[in-house]
């Protein structure tokens, strides 16, 4: 019943759309999901004067109308729930008949459920706020009671219970509201159809004990359920789910449930309590109510900081739906968590369920499909695809894939599911031809199959085509088929031809290139999971695990290792097989350590293992394809290993030699080769169609990187790397004009590369002054993309290392001074105010030295930025003025603009405001001539800005929109989160509360990852003020603190000010008066110290709310005039200086949240 809301609108929004209208009232927008009886709808209702409301139409299907128990069931439902009215409980509209089926409507919630929830809180690696779960259950708990209390008309007890609480079955609105759905299997008196004795109905992973034995069902089975789903989201674990409904109901029964601080060592102690007397498996331990359960959970959210609220879910859901993916952070590894796994529907029939050890064998002898006792893992989308190749009429399909990339396990899999189809025909076979060398040797293996003996004088493929013709439909599996690739495609074509009714479906580590071919990628597993899935390759490792510890049992922090794990063995399902059963001698940690020696961990040998040697080791499936490949194919297949996250076709030729070879071999062309033998991939970038990048897998490229270093050509082959990318980033980084942008997203492309050539240089024992040269180029080329999209903490790990270098060695004053600058620009970012003066004073002396005039512009240019940052705002100003003409004289544009914008920044603080405006309009056209799109995107922002204080929120809400596109575009994730923030406090304004909260929420996360720690606490404060104005007061004081803890840590006195105020008066709207005091004070203190009338005046403003506190409502009145009287002021040549000024919109709201605080307090007394 979910829909996010940009859907929908684009939905309702299409005019030409004509939807179905039923029941002659509702127009039918969309199916939301449909089941074996029933299907769910997304409705507009019409209303009178063309009024429309969105609603759920949940209907039988028609071939089900006629079936009185079900109907009867089904009326049972809108009995259940037509009466029930409570907030936690979707609301019932109307049960009709129409167009010969009957059919509910209730309320559409515009929001998620909590599986949803929950499962993208994992993606984004994080817990579910524990604040959040809290309220979930506290409100589901209020909803249960009150369905389990309600009476009938006469006041007799209806005895409603749920009997399917479950993630799926509740759901969270966007304004924070949780909601019960699905009284579908809910037990009442006022029911007219009985349940079947025996018949289970429900969730068999979320049922009670008692539900499961067949026991007279009460409130408490509901409690059960409840306290499963408290357990699983504050875990992250499964509790009773297991592979199957039968195993997932002995785990109900025997109800062994762990305490969630076994899970988590830091679980909360209460909450634990709660979990576990909910968890009791005798009913008489349990609560005896959900009402008794809601307040012990009460009194755990009591004591949690932030305290959980409607208004925190609120915008915990709203910050899915208006999700910002950052997916650009290449540096950092993404770790998927477990998640809630699939949901088991209600009344399995478990009898149709497959045992590992029944062998597909038919009694007739029409099939050999080899019993495989390891369950199998994944692959949904690879068979599927299988089976729609043959069932659009393929006849000669091909797999092909790496070395243990699971080709013949997945065609076994695939057999499977075809031998039903096959058995009253000709049957389904595999063949295995790993031995096979020959035509001969092929023809002896497949007569094999059929008890044939093929005469020594007789041709052997014609023979085979006529018992293969003669067998009818059959299906026959050609495993391991690359040492044929090249001889026995004759035989293939002619069986094909003879035999009409034959399938055949070839594994293959190459393309046989035959007409009528049609090939099928067996892709690496899947690393990431879809819904509410653990990622295939994950589920693999762990049930392979299992076959060797039988008790091995998986944390949340341990499936975040296993991710890791399967990631860096590229999804490889013999790697992860391997890996997996070292599991009996090695930790998961010790595991991620020793990969770094991959092929020593999992190319250990069972001495017992009988096993054909391709399966023994990941390193015989890496020899089996080296083995197949040519002379120069092995040598490019091993220089490829020097490459890190693809290269193009003119890297290859730079780097890869195989001039040794006769004739010379053109290097494209053995690409080509390697790409048909499945050991590199290709694919087109993004940002350049039509460009072609290759890649190896990582198992196979460190296979490869050991051959590279045993056939002692590395050190070569390094340096060739090194020179073409060094070549390629120095000249790409100073690119100037309309190209620049295009420079740097190739820069962002190589990105990989350029920080081999960095790891490689200084990786060695003894650091030569060409490797320190090659660190420091390597680290300036990566500057462009690095300083706009971060992570800005691991790139400052590497400008350190290679400034360390400098310790052992010297280079020219010009690079030097070059990456000085880029580390102090990058400290001053991070906010590292004093680090970064540092580094650019120490520029500024090596340009004095070099006596390069042009640096010392570019340096005095960053000493005023941090001053600004500082809010030092005199020496700020002089620092700029100096650089600025130091540019003018040496024709410096860039760094005119750059200049440029700064003292724009500094006058619009001041609130100088027209020359603020001509500092960033001279800059613009600037940045234009340079190529800088994204800084011109900045300095649209500053005007955007200044057309807010002004008044003009329209005209500055499409200049920052524009500014957010551009940067979006561009992947400047740091200039993207600015944009976003000053659209939060643009919404702030203009009282757009949730919308500003939205951007609020969606700034903080790109500036954390990026790195970016002043504008983090900057928005901290702004996210403060407006959950002081929403009264989610608990929550704004927790985001003031941060906020004042990071401007602290970074030395922006000047915002910590201002937000510390805010701090004030959030405390005294508690009630906190002395910390509004404390606070209020520490802020006036710093204020004199600023001397800013902007800052003086909002300190004293904040001060109204703890006049108010102490109802002192005169003197708060005096400061809301003082304030007002100010911010519509005049001062000679400039307008409304003060209330236009950079940061007086923290005024102005205050002024609002006074105005509204007076008039209450008035009405109140």
């Amino acid at each position: 019943m979910t829909l996010a809301a940009p859907e929908l609108t684009e939905t309702m929004s299409n005019d030409s759309q004509d939807y179905p209208l039923f029941a002659e009232k509702y127009e039918l927008v969309r199916r939301l999901a449909v089941g074996g009886m029933g299907e769910i709808y997304l409705a507009c209702q019409m209303g009178l004067s063309g009024v429309e409301k969105l609603v759920v139409i949940k209907r039988i299907l028609s071939s089900y109308a006629r079936n009185e128990a079900f109907v009867g069931m089904f009326l049972d439902e809108a009995r259940v729930f037509s009466d029930l009215r409570h907030p936690n409980i979707v609301a019932f509209q109307e049960v009709g008949e129409a167009e010969g089926t009957y059919y509910i409507a209730m309320e559409y919630i515009d929001g998620r459920n909590v599986g949803e929830l929950l499962a993208k809180s994992i993606k984004r690696g994080k817990l579910m706020p524990l604040d959040c779960i809290l309220q979930i259950v506290h409100d589901c708990a209020a909803g249960l009671h009150y369905a389990h209390s309600k009476c009938d008309p006469s006041g007799k007890p209806l005895n409603i219970v749920h009997r399917d609480v479950t993630l799926r079955n509740i759901m969270v609105s966007v304004d924070g509201i949780t909601k019960l759905l699905d009284f579908g299997l809910a037990k009442a008196a006022c029911q007219t159809q009985l349940t079947i004795p025996g018949k289970l109905k429900g969730t068999p992973s979320y049922m009670s004990p008692e539900q499961l034995e067949g026991h007279e069902v009460s409130p408490r089975s509901d409690v059960f359920s409840l306290g499963t789903l408290l357990f699983e989201m504050t875990t992250r674990r499964r509790l009773f789910k297991r592979a199957s409904p039968v195993e997932s109901m002995s785990a109900v029964l025997e109800c062994n449930v762990p305490a969630p601080s076994s899970v988590m060592p830091d679980y909360r102690k209460d909450l634990e309590s709660v979990v576990l007397r909910a968890l009791e498996r005798d009913p008489a331990k349990r609560y005896q109510s959900a009402e008794e359960m809601r307040q012990a959970l009460q009194a755990v959210m009591e004591t949690l900081d932030p305290r959980p609220s409607t208004q925190g879910l609120s915008r915990f859901v709203q910050s899915f739906i208006a999700d910002v993916t950052v997916d650009r952070m290449q540096l950092f590894e993404f770790m998927p968590a477990v998640t809630d796994g699939d949901m088991t529907d209600v009344d399995h029939d478990l009898s149709g369920w497959r045992a590992n050890a029944e062998s597909p064998m038919s009694p007739d002898g029409k099939s050999n499909i080899p019993l495989i006792e390891d369950s199998f893992v994944g692959r949904t989308q690879l068979l599927q695809s299988l089976t729609k190749a043959f069932d659009d009429g393929q006849r000669f399909v091909t797999l092909v894939g790496s070395g243990g990339a699971g080709k013949s396990r997945t065609a076994i899999e695939f057999a499977y599911k075809q031998t039903e189809k096959f058995q009253s025909d000709g049957g389904c076979w595999f063949c295995d031809l790993e031995s096979a060398r020959s035509v001969s040797e092929l023809c002896s293996a497949v007569g094999h199959l059929f008890g044939i003996e093929i005469a020594v004088d007789s041709d052997p493929v014609q023979t085979l085509g006529r018992v293969l013709e003669n067998r009818g439909p059959s299906l026959i599996i050609l495993d391991t088929f690359e040492r044929l690739a090249e001889v026995a495609q004759q035989a293939i074509t002619q069986w094909l031809e003879m035999a009409p009714q034959l399938s055949l479906l070839i594994t293959s580590r190459q393309p046989l290139e035959l007409d009528g071919e049609h090939l099928i990628e067996c892709i690496p597993l899947d690393l990431f999971e879809e819904g509410n899935s653990l990622p295939e390759a994950v589920t693999l490792f762990v049930d392979r695990a299992k076959q060797v510890v039988p008790n091995f049992q998986t944390t949340t922090q341990d499936l975040e290792k296993v991710s890791r794990i399967t990631r860096r063995l590229d999804g490889n399902p013999l790697a992860i097989e391997l890996a997996a059963a070292q599991m009996s001698e090695l930790t998961l940690d010790k595991l991620l350590r020793q990969l770094n020696r991959r092929f020593e961990v999992l190319t250990r040998k069972d001495e017992g293992n009988t096993s054909p040697r391709r399966q023994q080791t990941l390193l015989a499936a890496m020899d089996w394809s080296w083995d197949l490949l040519k002379p120069h194919e092995q040598a490019a297949l091993a220089q490829c290993s020097v490459f890190r996250a693809g290269f193009d076709p003119e890297a290859a030729e730079a780097v890869i030699d195989l001039a040794e070879y006769e004739p010379v071999p053109w290097t494209v062309e053995v690409l080509k080769s390697l790409r048909k033998k499945s050991l590199l991939t290709m694919r087109e970038p993004d940002d350049f169609p039509g460009e072609i990048r290759y890649r190896l897998y990582q198992t196979i490229r460190d296979f490869a990187r050991e051959k590279l270093r045993t056939g002692g050509t590395r050190k070569q082959a390094r340096a060739r790397h090194a020179d073409h990318y060094l070549e390629i980033g120095n000249r790409l980084r100073r690119t100037v004009g309309e190209e620049k942008e295009s420079a740097w997203k190739r820069l962002d492309l190589e990105l990989g590369n350029l920080l081999a050539v960095h790891q490689r240089a200084l990786g060695r024992k003894f650091l030569t002054q060409t490797h320190l040269i090659q660190s420091i180029e390597a680290a300036l080329a990566m500057h462009p993309v690095l300083s706009r999209r971060g992570p800005l903490e691991r790139y400052l790990l590497l400008l350190d290392s290679s400034i360390d270098g400098l310790s052992q060695g010297q280079v020219e004053l010009g690079l030097e001074i070059e990456i000085r600058m880029a580390r102090g620009q990058t400290r001053r970012t991070r906010g590292m105010l004093s680090a970064a003066k540092e580094d650019i004073n120490r520029a500024l002396e090596l340009a004095a030295v070099a006596q390069d005039t042009a640096a010392e512009g570019r340096a005095r240019t960053e000493l005023g930025a941090i001053h600004m940052d500082a809010g030092q705002l005199k020496q700020s100003e002089d620092e700029l003025r100096a650089a600025l003409k130091i540019h003018y004289a040496t024709g410096d544009l860039e760094w005119q603009a750059r200049t440029l914008n700064s003292l724009g920044n500094i006058r619009f603080i001041c609130g100088v405001l027209d020359k603020a405006r001509a500092c960033f309009e001279n800059a613009l056209p600037l940045y234009k001539a340079v190529g800088e799109t994204c800084l011109a995107g900045v300095c649209r922002t500053n005007l955007a800005m200044l057309l807010q204080g002004e008044g003009k929120l329209e005209e500055a809400r499409t200049a920052l929109l524009e500014a957010l596109e551009i940067q979006a575009r561009n992947g400047a994730r740091l200039y993207e989160a600015y944009c976003l923030a000053c659209l939060g406090i643009l919404s702030h304004e203009s009282g757009s509360l949730d919308k500003s909260h939205r951007y609020y929420d969606e700034a903080l996360a790109v500036f954390a990852q990026v790195g970016n720690r002043r504008w983090e606490g900057v928005v901290h404060g702004y996210l403060s003020l407006l959950l002081h104005e929403k009264n989610d007061l608990d929550a704004a004081a927790s985001s003031a603190r941060r906020c004042e803890a990071i401007l602290s840590e970074v030395g922006d006195l000047r915002c910590k000010c201002f937000f510390q105020a805010c701090l004030g008066a959030i405390e005294a709207a508690r009630g906190n008066v002395e910390a509004s005091a404390r606070a209020l004070n520490s802020a006036r203190s710093q204020a004199d110290k600023l001397r800013e009338t902007l800052v003086s005046m909002t300190v004293e403003a904040c001060g109204a709310f703890l006049d108010l506190a102490r109802d002192d409502r005169a003197n708060a009145a005096k400061r809301l005039s003082q304030a007002q009287e100010l911010l519509n002021s005049k001062q000679p040549g400039q307008t409304k200086a003060i209330q236009s000024a950079d940061m007086s919109d923290i005024l102005r709201i205050t002024v609002r949240m006074i105005k509204r605080s007076l008039a209450d307090s008035t009405a109140a007394n």
